[in-house]
Parts: structure tokens; sequence; C-alpha cells
């Protein structure tokens, strides 16, 4: 059996995210870490949905998904994580508004390999915080192991 499960995920996702809440709440003055730890945090929620939906681990390292936040949102809203989050598909379109904003330096690696010469795009850390909360407690009733019925 593979080590690598969505609860695994899961954990890691949680641990990325707290992180970034316990800079955050310190007032910390570089927005950069909370951004990063933000976003690796939201990869590993939308990797620990999709391996749940079935997606194989191979995919989630290919090319295409890798740490690409965009396509790892589309591909867990194909799969119906606007259920778990949003309520309706059209309530998700200020979800993904907000991805796209956090993928653009996280992908690029833009945030890992700093330079002065660029201005960053910087997602609302409250909004992300929000984000964040609603997939670790929709997945979180996902992961939730199953009782066997009793009789």
């Amino acid at each position: 059996m593979s080590s690598i499960t969505p609860q695994r995920f899961y954990e890691r996702a949680n641990s990325f995210a707290n992180a970034g809440d316990v800079l955050l709440g310190e007032n910390f003055d570089d927005m950069i870490p909370i951004v990063f730890l933000h976003c690796r945090a939201l990869e590993l929620y939308l990797k620990s949905f999709l391996l749940k939906r079935g997606m194989k681990v191979e995919e989630l390292r290919s090319r295409k998904y890798g740490h690409n936040l965009n396509e790892l949102l589309m591909a867990a809203l194909d799969n119906e994580l606007w259920v778990l989050i949003c309520g309706t598909p059209l309530t998700c379109s200020r979800l993904h508004a907000i991805v796209k904003i956090m993928n653009h330096d996280y992908q690029s690696k833009r945030i890992e390999y700093p330079t002065y010469s660029y201005n960053y795009l910087i997602a609302d850390a409250q909004f992300t915080r929000i984000l964040l909360k609603r997939l670790n407690r929709g997945l979180g009733f996902m992961l939730r192991p199953t009782s066997a019925a009793s009789g």
C-alpha cells in the first residue's frame, strides 16, 4: 500500500496553513513567507481531494498539475469540490479569482527566488485564510473514517 494518501496530504496541508496563520497572527512584516505557506497548503489540500476522488499520484506529479494551483483547482472543481466549499458552482468564481492571484508567483517560483525589481501579486491574506479553513473543514469531513455499522 502506498504511503501517499489523501489523509497525509491533508495533514501536511494543515501544517503549512497553521504555520502561515501563526506568522499572520504575529503581524509578520514580510508577507512572502505567509503567501508561500498558504499556497503550499492550498496545493496539498487540492491534491488530497483529488487523490480521494481517484486521481493517481503520478498524474498529480505531472507537469500539467505539479505546483499549478489553477490546474489543480480546475480538476478539483470538475470533481465537485464546489459542493464542499462553495455551495454552488457560481459562488466559486471568487475562489477561482483568488487562486489565480495565488498561482501567479507561486507556480513560477518567484516567491522562492526573490528580486528587488519584482512586484508580487499577493492575495488578501484574510480571504486566503477563509478559503483554507473551508478546505480544512470540507476535506476533514470527507476524509473522516467511517464507522462500521453495528449490529
